[in-house]
């Protein structure tokens, strides 16, 4: 199943995403740096990477949003600062469909 993981680079957000390629599902990591998300990552092994994809969105980018929960079947929202995603989804008139 292929998983979108909002705040990925976060301390639950990092579990969350090793846990869910550990049991095999396809994870689009969202975050605000790719940097910092590969530097993360490069804990979880090779072979578990391969179904990783790292999506750098910042909070504000509605459209880079939708692009990067393309496919996916489940959203985990894992953020600090939610009010800002919100935001930029209710400032725009529309509601982000999975």
């Amino acid at each position: 199943m292929k998983v979108a993981v909002v705040g990925a680079t976060g301390r639950t957000g990092l579990e969350c995403t090793k846990q869910l390629l550990e049991q095999g599902h396809s994870v689009s990591a969202i975050c605000r740096s790719s940097a910092k998300a590969y530097d993360l990552f490069s804990c979880i092994p090779r072979p578990q990477r391969a179904h990783l994809n790292v999506c750098e969105v910042s909070n504000f980018e509605v459209e880079a949003l939708k692009a990067s929960l393309e496919g996916c079947e489940q959203l985990y929202l894992l953020l600090v600062e939610y009010h800002s995603w919100a935001y930029s989804v209710r400032t725009n008139g529309s509601f982000l469909k999975i």
